[in-house]
């Protein structure tokens, strides 16, 4: 394999948390990846759900001092870390005490969304590239597993196309069954130029719009993912999923 860069942004990943298939196609993939000694940065939300004494995660003091700005406020970025000792593999965790402290994922006990969703998305994405340009680090390949994450094509592709981090990253959105039901504030996305619907359809058609490339965990998503995943590559999660995105990586990473 070439010598590549890659950096894994997901909601969610195996063991820290696992509520759909994303966690544990994202574990697997840079399990393997960092076996092949190739060099993996991951970096997930630290969700209130997530027991930070218990898996041992702790803040980056070093990486401290970042501010997110979204519309009109400035979120500080905390980003956190831990690791899964017996695959040599660490996870950043991003942060912030007033977006991700209450003990929820996406929705509350009563299973309404919450409403301020959009807010705690655009910081994710924003935040997952402030975190690498503070690392000094440059992926080649931007691996976006996952509705939360959609956003990060659409910043590379305008408001990151010249940072040096990102100068020769490509991006990949694979979609999953993760759809949500309810719909995002519309304000914020307008003040950060993103002209889709707040709603899943529309973030996944943003993010589809501006990546280098777009694949499916299964050959049948469900609806709403029916038209979404139309014309969209499969790669089954089974035995050939890494083999299948490795070469995915080199091809992109070529071109």
């Amino acid at each position: 394999m070439v010598d590549l860069k890659i950096l894994y942004v997901a909601s969610e990943i195996d063991p820290f948390l696992e509520t759909t298939a994303i966690a544990g196609v994202v574990h697997e993939l840079a399990k393997n990846m960092r076996a092949q000694e190739i060099d993996v940065r991951v970096l997930v939300p630290r969700f209130g759900v997530i027991n930070e004494r218990r898996n041992r995660i702790h803040e980056v003091v070093r990486m401290a001092g970042i501010n997110i700005k979204i519309s009109q406020e400035i979120y500080p970025l905390i980003i956190k870390v831990s690791s899964i000792r017996e695959e040599r593999l660490q996870v950043y965790f991003i942060d912030n005490d007033e977006l991700f402290k209450k003990k929820a994922i996406f929705a509350d006990k009563e299973g309404n969304f919450l409403p301020n969703n959009d807010e705690r998305v655009i910081f994710f994405c924003k935040s997952a590239l402030a975190a690498i340009e503070k690392l000094e680090w440059q992926p080649d390949i931007v691996h976006c597993h996952g509705w939360m994450t959609a956003l990060i094509p659409y910043y590379l592709k305008t408001s990151h196309k010249d940072h040096e981090a990102f100068a020769h990253a490509k991006s990949i959105l694979t979609l999953y069954d993760d759809a949500f039901a309810g719909t995002l504030r519309q304000d914020n996305f307008a003040q950060e130029g993103i002209t889709a619907t707040p709603d899943f359809a529309g973030l996944i058609a943003c993010g589809k719009q501006h990546a280098d490339l777009v694949t499916k965990t299964c050959e049948d998503l469900p609806a709403p993912h029916t038209e979404l995943g139309a014309g969209v590559e499969c790669i089954p999660h089974d035995e050939a999923l890494v083999a299948a995105y490795v070469q995915r990586y080199e091809q992109l990473h070529q071109k």
